[in-house]
C-alpha cells in the first residue's frame, strides 16, 4: 500500500507477503526465489541451488557439480570415480567398468589407456595389466592372457612377445619361456 495514492503495490520478484493487507513485502531466504506479486517463496527444485537472498530465480549447477534436496543454497562437486556432464542435475553418474575419474568436479570420465584395465565401477585410477597379460585396447575391463608362445613378464605392457628360437611356452598366460631340452628346438 503506498500513501498518498491509496493504490496496493505488488510484491517485487525476490520478495512476498502472506498477510493480507500488509504494508511490506519480505524478501526470500538463501535458497529460495519468488516471482513478482507471490505470497510465498518457493525453493529451488534439485539441480539448482540460490545462494543469495531477495532472488526472482534459482542458479542452476554447472556440470560436474549437482544439488540433490530441494532448497539447496549451493552445489557439491562430483566425487573422484564419478561425474556428471550436464548442468542442473540431482545426482552424479559412477564411471563404468573400463574408465576412471580422479578429480572430483568431473563432467566425464576417461578411457583406461593400453596397459591397464578398470574392472570396478566408479574408479579413480586403473591397474596395469598383470604379467603373463596385455592390451592394446583403451576402455579394457580386462587384459587378454598372453597366447600359447608368447610371454610377458612385465605389468602394463601392451603386447606380449614372441619367444626366441630355442624357447617355448604351452600355456597362455605365460610369464617366461621354457628352454627347449637337449636334442628339441
Amino acid at each position: 500500500y503506498t500513501l498518498p495514492s491509496n493504490i496496493c503495490d505488488i510484491c517485487e520478484p525476490g520478495t512476498y507477503t502472506s498477510i493480507p493487507g500488509s504494508f511490506l513485502c519480505n524478501s526470500c531466504n538463501l535458497g529460495t526465489f519468488s516471482n513478482s506479486g507471490s505470497s510465498i517463496c518457493s525453493p529451488c527444485i534439485p539441480g539448482y541451488y540460490q545462494d543469495r537472498t531477495q532472488q526472482s530465480e534459482c542458479i542452476a549447477c554447472t556440470a560436474g557439480s549437482i544439488s540433490s534436496s530441494t532448497g539447496s543454497i549451493d552445489c557439491i562437486n562430483c566425487d573422484p570415480g564419478t561425474y556428471q556432464s550436464s548442468t542442473a542435475q540431482s545426482s552424479c553418474t559412477t564411471c563404468p567398468t573400463g574408465k576412471f575419474s580422479s578429480a572430483s568436479a568431473s563432467t566425464f570420465c576417461n578411457d583406461c589407456i593400453a596397459g591397464f584395465y578398470q574392472d570396478v565401477t566408479g574408479s579413480i585410477n586403473c591397474k596395469p595389466c598383470p604379467a603373463g597379460r596385455s592390451s592394446s585396447a583403451t576402455g579394457t575391463v580386462t587384459c587378454p592372457e598372453c597366447s600359447i608362445g608368447y610371454f610377458q613378464n612385465m605389468t602394463g605392457q601392451t603386447s606380449c612377445n614372441a619367444c626366441s628360437p630355442g624357447s617355448y611356452t604351452n600355456i597362455s598366460g605365460s610369464t617366461i619361456c621354457t628352454l627347449c631340452s637337449a636334442g628339441y628346438y
